[in-house]
């Protein structure tokens, strides 16, 4: 089965409207699943072959030509604005994780959902490699992402290699900023 979705955010003072079809019965899937541990199977799964042939051509069009930091400026400016944040505790009294198409197609979802989405669209279109930044004190998740060439703002090294911040439940998509 499948769903038709439509997602809209703002990208340089214009909207941007985006329509794509979900694959349903996985979606359903995942949430017949028990509650799983943030791990492997959330940072290494993928979207289904419905979201990548319908809603992947439409960001890799208007991503064409675009520098790979504004590339993944509009991957965050999609995650964070298209998909509202709402708490997993007003919604189910416990912290739950969405897998990536369960996020696209959510009335809201939180921190990791939206990193767990922003990492998987920014590995499967742009190549781009990412750490989690787990605020346990905060109980927040963000995301970085292995940028070369990115400088300035609050990056950071990680096993050698130069990472910008990204922070998926922001307002505005600025890259190598966080709040925590």
């Amino acid at each position: 089965r499948t769903q038709e979705k439509t997602l809209q955010f703002e990208w340089l003072g214009d909207t941007v409207t985006t329509s794509f079809t979900a694959n349903q019965s996985l979606i359903d899937y995942f949430y017949d699943l028990p509650s799983l541990p943030i791990g492997h199977s959330f940072v290494q799964n993928t979207i289904s072959p419905e979201v990548k042939s319908s809603l992947y051509p439409v960001l890799r069009d208007y991503m064409r030509g675009m520098s790979r930091s504004d590339q993944l400026r509009f991957l965050l400016a999609f995650v964070q604005q298209s998909i509202s944040y709402g708490s997993d505790f007003d919604k189910y009294g416990k912290d739950y994780f969405y897998f990536p198409e369960q996020t696209l197609t959510a009335i809201n979802a939180d921190c990791e959902d939206k990193a767990f989405l922003l990492a998987t669209l920014a590995s499967d279109l742009l190549g781009l490699h990412s750490v989690a930044l787990h605020f346990k004190k905060d109980e927040h998740l963000g995301i970085a992402f292995e940028l070369p060439g990115f400088r300035g703002g609050q990056t950071f090294t990680y096993q050698g290699k130069r990472h910008v911040p990204c922070e998926p439940t922001a307002n505005k998509p600025v890259l190598a900023y966080s709040a925590y």
